[in-house]
């Protein structure tokens, strides 16, 4: 019986040391995994209060993001770092203009849009007998509602008043509102020129990711074609 005393204080010790372990493991776990998401909501604000300051954008996402619940904030940063997130981001680069896609039970969605920004609608003088006019196509990811990514191609261009016939381009653009400060999108550039009576653009963009979604990245080529009365937008 003695025999059996000391292997059974072994057993014992060795039981109650792993579930020890075990405990302090999950304990350590679960801590750890709170910590990230905390720490992803502060680098998250501190990014888009930065942003705010010098993007209209940004600072209208961080106004909207402001009003959302404790709760609400967390499971924004949540969807922001989600793999959803970025099937969205790539998602926008299969979409035409008119095209929307919504992820993670509709909580986010991706979509392409037209807009039009008149310049000037009378002649610049007297003389003059043309009119310049502003398109642009955007691509964007939304969650709940509020803008996360926004990068868009525009052209401006010169018709004769009267007609949609594209006489001139005048310059073309890209830009970009991002976010996610997981996520660089850098703008490339933009080419633009007229033909058969069309203003087109292209615009090209690298973007990139690091840290909890994963290392990647993809150059991104946005294209326009515009007439005074008609936008749409082609995919590469």
């Amino acid at each position: 019986m003695k025999k059996l005393v000391k292997p059974i204080i072994y057993l014992l010790a060795f039981i109650l040391t792993f579930t020890g372990l075990f405990v302090n493991q999950s304990f350590a776990a679960t801590e750890t995994t709170t910590n990230t998401i905390e720490q992803q909501q502060i680098e998250f604000e501190n990014h888009i209060k930065h942003l705010a300051t010098t993007d209209p954008e940004a600072k209208k996402s961080y106004e909207q993001y402001a009003q959302l619940s404790d709760e609400e904030k967390k499971e924004f940063v949540k969807a922001l770092n989600s793999e959803e997130f970025v099937k969205a981001l790539q998602a926008t680069t299969t979409l035409n203009p008119g095209e929307s896609r919504s992820f993670s039970n509709g909580s986010i969605i991706a979509s392409v849009v037209e807009e039009v920004k008149p310049q000037n609608e009378a002649p610049f003088n007297t003389l003059a007998s043309y009119a310049v006019k502003e398109r642009n196509v955007t691509q964007k990811v939304v969650i709940f509602g509020i803008f996360a990514s926004i990068y868009w191609v525009k052209v401006r261009f010169q018709h004769p008043l009267g007609s949609r016939d594209v006489t001139k381009t005048l310059s073309a653009d890209v830009g970009h509102t991002n976010i996610n400060p997981s996520i660089i999108v850098t703008d490339i550039g933009a080419n633009h020129w007229a033909s058969a009576g069309w203003a087109f653009a292209t615009g090209k963009f690298r973007i990139a990711a690091s840290g909890t979604i994963g290392t990647w990245s993809f150059t991104h080529v946005l294209n326009l074609k515009a007439d005074p009365e008609y936008t749409t937008g082609w995919l590469n």
